[in-house]
């Protein structure tokens, strides 16, 4: 995923810090503290990682205001109140979210019935079932399966190769994690005699 550039200052002003050191310190990725290097933002939300900030060669660290005088480590700081919180908005600025292109890749299989709401994207590879509703805004990654009847809410993303077994319902705005399995056969049995039997 390609990363944008922003100068410390621009992300100072993005997240609501105050900058401390070189304004002009251009910054591409983000970084651990042990990690980074000049060109890297980097967050310290506590005094346990001391040690690691103070040999950090990070280029500008989200710092809270209580460590923001610390002697040794990086010179360029951006002082917050919540370093997590604000290490989350330079994330969606540095490194944004590639857009998604609404329509149905070629490789995929779609049967009978399907319903596709606007602005659906179908990736490489899926394979959706008969009567499968996907609802308006909604992502379907690379080899996701589909089965019959199920339906899927409007805004929710199914990274690469989810399954969704027949009849799974899915609401609106969900995020559902690369290979998750739902609506399969559960690993209980009942024992019956001589064998047991596999609850559905």
């Amino acid at each position: 995923m390609a990363s944008e550039s922003l100068t410390a200052q621009a992300v100072a002003d993005l997240v609501g810090g105050r900058l401390l050191g070189e304004g002009q310190t251009p910054l591409r990725r983000v970084g651990s503290l042990e990690q980074a290097g000049p060109d890297a933002l980097a967050f310290l939300a506590s005094r346990r990682y001391l040690p690691e900030f103070r040999r950090s060669e990070a280029g500008c660290v989200l710092v809270p205001q209580d460590l923001a005088g610390e002697p040794l480590g990086p010179k360029t700081r951006i002082v917050v109140p919540d370093p997590h919180r604000a290490l989350r908005e330079a994330l969606m600025a540095l490194v944004p979210e590639p857009a998604a292109i609404p329509g149905v890749h070629p490789t995929a299989t779609l049967g009978r019935g399907v319903m596709l709401a606007p602005e659906v994207v179908i990736g490489p590879h899926a394979v959706l079932g008969e009567r499968v509703e996907v609802g308006a805004r909604s992502r379907l990654g690379a080899g996701v399966v589909v089965g019959d009847g199920v339906s899927i809410g409007e805004d929710t993303v199914l990274d690469p190769n989810v399954v969704c077994y027949s009849g799974t319902v899915i609401g609106k705005r969900v995020w559902i994690k690369a290979g998750a399995v739902l609506g399969g056969t559960g690993f209980g049995f009942v024992p019956a005699e001589d064998v047991h039997l596999r609850i559905p």
